[in-house]
């Protein structure tokens, strides 16, 4: 686990916080898909190793970088706002802490 996903994982959440929570971790595992048109040929320098396993393992290299480049934009999005967002969610926490979940005494649960 890498240093953003334990600053994800560390934030505490409360009430229907985590809904949005929850989704804005769901979208990290998503890949951002590019059509064909907007594509471009870049170069990329990678572990001659980690290399060698792939094409034995018939991977297909411009996929895979793509797959894992998506996930990485996906995972920097995600912290960006949980970072921009911060003051919101304690504002929020803070006050479920003092106050309890607003529709509290409707649940059935």
């Amino acid at each position: 686990m890498d240093k953003t996903e334990r600053e994800l994982l560390r934030v505490r959440i409360c009430g229907n916080i985590k809904d949005d929570i929850r989704t804005l971790f769901s979208f990290c595992n998503m890949t951002i898909s590019a059509t064909p048109s907007a594509r471009r040929a870049t170069n990329v320098t990678l572990d001659a190793v980690l290399l060698e396993r792939a094409m034995s393992l018939n991977i297909n290299i411009s996929q895979a970088s793509e797959e894992g480049l998506s996930r990485a934009v996906a995972a920097k999005q995600a912290a960006m706002w949980l970072q921009d967002n911060q003051a919101a969610l304690d504002s929020s926490n803070a006050y479920v802490e003092k106050h309890g979940l607003p529709l509290a005494k409707h649940r059935n649960f």
